[in-house]
C-alpha cells in the first residue's frame, strides 16, 4: 500500500496542492521559493497580491548626479524571508 503524506504547502506561495512524495517540494509561483513555497527567492520581494505573492525587486540604474545629490545607488535586500518574518503583514 502506498503512504501518502500531507504536503502542507503554503496557500499563496504555492501554486497547486500536491507535492513531489519524495522529496516534499510543493509547486511554487514565480519568485517564490522554499519546499513549501512560504518564502521570496532572491531578487525577490514579498507583494500584497495573491496572485503573485513576490515580485522582482526593480534595479535601479545608477546615474551621475551633480554635487550633494545621492547616486540613485540601490542594496537589494537579497536574503530569502519567509512571509510571516516580513514587517507590515
Amino acid at each position: 500500500m502506498l503512504r501518502v503524506t500531507a504536503c502542507d504547502c503554503h496557500p499563496i506561495g504555492a501554486s497547486g496542492k500536491t507535492c513531489n512524495q519524495s522529496t516534499g517540494q510543493c509547486p511554487c509561483k514565480d519568485g517564490v521559493t522554499g519546499t513549501t513555497c512560504n518564502r521570496c527567492a532572491r531578487g525577490y520581494q514579498q507583494s500584497r497580491s495573491h496572485i503573485a505573492p513576490c515580485i522582482k525587486i526593480p534595479r535601479v540604474v545608477q546615474t551621475q548626479g551633480t554635487a550633494g545629490e545621492e547616486s540613485g545607488e540601490h542594496e537589494d535586500d537579497d536574503d530569502e524571508r519567509g512571509y510571516d518574518e516580513r514587517a507590515g503583514k
